[in-house]
């Protein structure tokens, strides 16, 4: 309600109270009539109002989808580099048991040229120590 202006009494407080009442006011006619006010409202008035809820949903959702890709661009690209720095690297045998099968393990992804050298089954425990990489 804008500043300044004395409420209504005839209408309902709030959004919740007006559909409350509606519910209430619909419930109570007949079959016929019901049908008669859904065959017989703005049809124009309608399909905007969906067009104005569709598009301000919409451009909820794109945010949050742009949001999303960028932050999963950012990681992904990370990982790309450091891999990709990674298999220009010699390989060294495994920092924990010396094999020579050995797999690159990177700490931290913004840091690609930062390798340790785990055999398989080095990294897989060190991956269940640390489950966030």
């Amino acid at each position: 309600m804008k500043p300044g202006r004395k409420p209504d009494p005839s209408r309902p407080a709030s959004a919740a109270e007006h559909a409350a009442s509606e519910k209430a006011r619909y419930s109570d006619l007949p079959r016929a009539k019901k049908r008669a006010i859904v065959n017989n409202r703005d049809r124009d008035a309608q399909q905007a109002a969906d067009r104005r809820r569709h598009e301000r949903d919409n451009g909820k959702r794109n945010a949050k989808q742009r949001d999303y890709q960028a932050k999963t661009w950012e990681s992904g690209a990370a990982k790309r580099k450091a891999r990709a720095t990674a298999r220009m690297m010699d390989p060294q045998p495994c920092a924990s048991c010396g094999a020579s099968k050995v797999e690159a393990h990177h700490t931290d992804y913004s840091k690609p040229k930062e390798i340790t050298w785990l055999c398989p089954t080095c990294h897989g425990q060190q991956h269940q120590k640390s489950p966030q990489e």
